[in-house]
This record gives structure tokens, C-alpha cells and sequence, in this order.
């Protein structure tokens, strides 16, 4: 398969990772039912952040993104920032697996320990850390297809319960809370899309046909939840993205539509954990000489041990994610990046003057 091609899949299977989940706690705190408004404000900076990852990486081609910021920055500085990257992925692979813990534990496991289900679902990386490319390539395209089909059935059967009066009224929501759902639903939902940069050399138009296709699918998502529930049920239901489901019901064999999307989030969720994984794990072999795979199992055992120390408790969890995980991401992600970028323009106006 074409790397070119592949990114682009894995880039609308992240953001629908983060969009279930974790990005859609902001949308449910801020902007409410003016959400729709949110997504395609971010989806249009966010395009602007993954073009920007194209130019930098499309600009030394068939050179690693190591080794890229490491020739615009210089070796020591480029080396830091190199870790610093590679470190917010661990602490992302971090955040992701305790937020779907604490879904299934509330969902799905009300009995079973924290502990337990975090154990169950970090074990795969394990095996993850042993394969190359193409098992995330393989998955990305599987499950992509199975989550756009199922999320377009569930609008079929959901659309005799929509309601139109559920998006009023507008201006419930003050600009203060609207530009801060804005910047966080963008920093949680594409900053973390910054890994595709380790497939290839990208194409713009790729990227391009994937960012309108995850555009679609979030305003599903979230129109969906808004026209259905209406704003004063999702404000007091946790996972209201995934509640709304429930009233679709079952079909003729007894399987839900629930259940289908849950299950393809899931995947998604580790298909971008076995992207961070990749990412971290090329990175430390451009670092150590004698590398082998017993760094990454290192990691993945440093991640079960941080959940329970980082989240004592959902409060505390939920507080981190709203006040401070987007602020850490545009810092660690987005800051370093658009310096780099910057760089680059300004040595390629002087190359061109000479």
C-alpha cells in the first residue's frame, strides 16, 4: 500500500478517536448546542496545522521527521525537541487509556477494578510494539469503513427523533465559551494528528479528501446528539455521544448499532496508540544504537503505572482534561512546530534571493 495513502486513512481514524471521547467533553462544556459552529471553526485551523505539517515534512523528502528537525534546528536543539514530541505521545497514549477506562468501567464494568481493565487494554500493545506499518495500515482501512457505515446508519434510524428547536437558541452560549471550545477542541482533535508525519513523504490532496470526509463525521456525531437529546439531557449524561445510540435500538440478529460504534472507537483509540508506539518507537531507534523492543515494553509498563498516579479519581481526571491537556498539547505540539515551519520559509526566501 501507498504511505501516501495510508496517512491519510489514519489521520480521519484519529480524529475520530478523539472526537468520541475526550474532544467532545469540550464541546458538552462550552459551546453546547452551538458545537456544529465549534467543529468547523477547528476543522478549518486544524487543516491549517496538518498543512503546515505537510510543507515541513514535504520539504526535506524521503527524510525522516527526526532527522528534519534536527536540520532545521540544529543536532542539540533538534534532539530535544525530538524527545519532547516523542514524550507528549507517551503522555497521550496516557490520557486516551485512562479516558476509555473510565468509560468502560462506568459503562460496561461497573464492578471491575480500574486496575483491571486498564491491564486488559494496554496488553495488546504488547503485541502492537512488535509489528511494523502495515498491521496499523491493515486496521486503520478495515475499521475506517466500518465506522462511517455504521455512524450513517445510526442517523437513518435516529432521524424520526430529531428536533430542530433542540439547536436553539443561539446565543445561550457567550463568544468567551465558543473561542475557548474552539482552541480546545482543536488542540485535543488535530494536534495529536502531527504523528502521520512518520508515514512518507504526505500528499496535500490525500490529506485534504480525508480532513472533508472527518469533517462529515463529526458533525454527525454531534448534530445527532444535540437533535436528539437536546442540551439540558446531555449536560447531566456522561458520554451523551454514546447515550444517544442507545435509543436506536437493536436490529433483527439482536446486535446494536451501540455497540458497533463503541466497538470502532475502541480500535480507533488503539489504532492511534499503535501510531504514538510506531512514532516513539523509530524515534528511539534513530537514538540508540543498540535499541531493542524492551525500551517500548519499558514505556507501555511507565503508562500503566501513570493512570492511577496522574487520575486518582474521575474529578481530578476530568478537571486535568478541561483546564490543562489542550494548553500542554498547543505548547508541546503546536508551538515547536510552527517554529520550525517558520524557519524553513525564511531559509528557503533567502536561498531563493541568492
Amino acid at each position: 500500500m501507498d504511505n501516501k495513502l495510508e496517512s491519510g486513512n489514519i489521520y480521519k481514524i484519529i480524529i475520530f478517536a478523539f472526537t468520541y471521547g475526550i474532544s467532545f467533553y469540550y464541546l458538552k462544556m462550552f459551546s453546547k448546542q452551538n458545537s456544529w459552529l465549534v467543529i468547523i471553526a477547528s476543522n478549518l485551523i486544524g487543516l491549517l496545522f496538518i498543512k503546515m505539517i505537510l510543507n515541513i515534512k514535504n520539504s526535506f523528502p524521503n527524510e525522516s521527521i527526526y532527522k528534519i528537525n534536527k536540520k532545521v534546528l540544529g543536532n542539540t536543539m533538534g534532539t530535544i525537541v525530538n524527545y519532547i514530541f516523542a514524550a507528549t505521545f507517551i503522555f497521550l497514549i496516557t490520557i486516551v487509556t485512562w479516558y476509555l477506562t473510565i468509560f468502560l468501567k462506568s459503562n460496561f464494568f461497573v464492578k471491575t477494578p480500574i486496575l483491571i481493565i486498564e491491564f486488559f487494554l494496554l496488553l495488546p500493545l504488547f503485541y502492537i510494539a512488535n509489528k511494523k506499518t502495515i498491521l496499523i495500515v491493515k486496521t486503520s482501512y478495515i475499521f475506517s469503513t466500518i465506522i462511517m457505515i455504521a455512524t450513517i446508519i445510526s442517523i437513518i434510524f435516529l432521524s424520526p427523533q430529531l428536533e430542530i428547536n433542540n439547536l436553539k437558541p443561539f446565543e445561550s452560549v457567550n463568544s468567551y465559551n465558543m473561542i475557548k471550545a474552539i482552541f480546545c477542541f482543536t488542540s485535543t482533535t488535530y494536534l495529536p494528528t502531527y504523528v502521520i508525519s512518520i508515514f512518507g513523504n504526505l500528499n496535500k490532496k490525500e490529506i485534504l479528501k480525508y480532513n472533508f470526509k472527518a469533517l462529515l463525521l463529526m458533525i454527525i456525531i454531534t448534530l445527532s446528539t444535540y437533535l436528539v437529546l437536546g442540551n439540558s439531557i446531555v449536560e447531566i449524561v456522561d458520554f451523551p455521544e454514546f447515550f444517544v445510540l442507545r435509543k436506536i435500538g437493536i436490529f433483527a440478529n439482536g446486535t446494536r448499532i451501540d455497540s458497533i460504534i463503541i466497538i470502532g472507537w475502541i480500535l480507533s483509540i488503539y489504532i492511534f496508540n499503535a501510531s504514538s508506539l510506531l512514532y516513539v518507537k523509530n524515534f528511539l531507534k534513530n537514538e540508540i544504537n543498540s535499541y531493542n523492543n524492551y525500551y517500548i515494553y519499558g514505556i507501555i509498563v511507565t503508562i500503566f503505572f501513570l493512570v492511577p498516579i496522574l487520575f486518582k479519581n474521575i474529578t481530578i481526571g476530568k478537571l486535568y482534561i478541561l483546564n490543562t491537556f489542550p494548553y500542554i498539547l498547543f505548547f508541546l505540539l503546536f508551538i515547536p512546530n510552527l517554529i520550525i515551519f517558520y524557519i524553513i520559509k525564511v531559509r528557503l526566501k533567502i536561498s531563493h534571493k541568492y
